[in-house]
């Protein structure tokens, strides 16, 4: 069972990660459009910046998933390597508390996208 539950964390994991590497990409497209209407063809679009600015919102939230998942923030990385004993143990705690409220915690930004 435990194999099991491992697994799909790292299948979801590795999905939201491509799913951010991925709106990153569109998120390049759109920018470099949205350059290409307004000073080649003189025709600016509306759209594309209201697009840009949700698909960034999704992208950094998938990529913070990803990155705590992995252990990659920066604040985790710097304050694990200084903590040592027990010591470690209540410091990996709090950041999985500090970064569980952050993640549950509601927001009007994000439940305006949903």
């Amino acid at each position: 069972m435990k194999s099991l539950i491992l697994a799909l964390d790292r299948r979801l994991t590795s999905a939201a990660l491509a799913l951010a590497c991925t709106l990153l990409a569109v998120i390049c497209c759109l920018g470099m459009w949205q350059v290409i209407s307004r000073f080649v063809l003189s025709q600016p679009t509306s759209w594309t910046e209201e697009l840009m600015r949700r698909m960034l919102i999704w992208c950094v939230m998938l990529g913070t998933v990803a990155a705590f998942r992995h252990g990659a923030l920066v604040s985790v990385d710097l304050m694990l390597r200084t903590a040592t004993g027990a010591w470690r143990s209540v410091v990996r705690h709090v950041i999985t508390g500090a970064g569980l409220a952050y993640l549950m915690r509601p927001s009007e930004s994000r439940l305006a996208l949903m």
